[in-house]
């Protein structure tokens, strides 16, 4: 069962200089706080701060996750616009036409998979070497 927390009912009034806010206030920007209020009640507790850490790697990895996903995504988007227009034709002589498409779009997903397993791999070995860049 969750925790009752005390409600917050009397008011603190304090005088501080223009420089100790903007020292406060540059403080809460580097901390997980998303209320000033509660950084500063946090503060006046001295409980500990939790600060906000940026990892410029993983920052790096992400963006090129996400270029893989976008581009599996189209390759998914044309896979089934091919399964489409294979179902969408008359059976008949078109039909070996449609199922060739369909071949076509099938090796280009598994092309499209492949450089993607590809670039995962190299980002694996890039986390790897990073860290651990002394070992051979």
């Amino acid at each position: 069962m969750k925790e009752k927390r005390e409600k917050l009912s009397k008011t603190l009034s304090v005088y501080i200089t223009p420089t100790e806010l903007a020292r406060l206030k540059a403080q809460f920007q580097d901390t997980t706080y998303h209320v000033f209020a509660d950084f500063v009640r946090a503060r006046l507790a001295q409980e500990p701060v939790i600060k906000k850490f940026r990892n410029q790697s993983l920052d790096d990895i992400l963006v090129k996750v996400a270029g893989i996903k976008n581009d599996l995504e189209l390759i998914r988007c044309n896979f089934t616009a091919a399964i489409d227009r294979f179902f969408s034709l008359p059976t008949g002589p078109l039909q070996k036409e449609a199922l060739d498409l369909l071949l076509t779009a099938a090796f280009e997903v598994q092309q499209g998979v492949d450089t993607a397993r590809i670039a995962i791999i190299k980002l694996y070995d890039q986390c790897l070497q990073e860290q651990q860049p002394f070992q051979k």
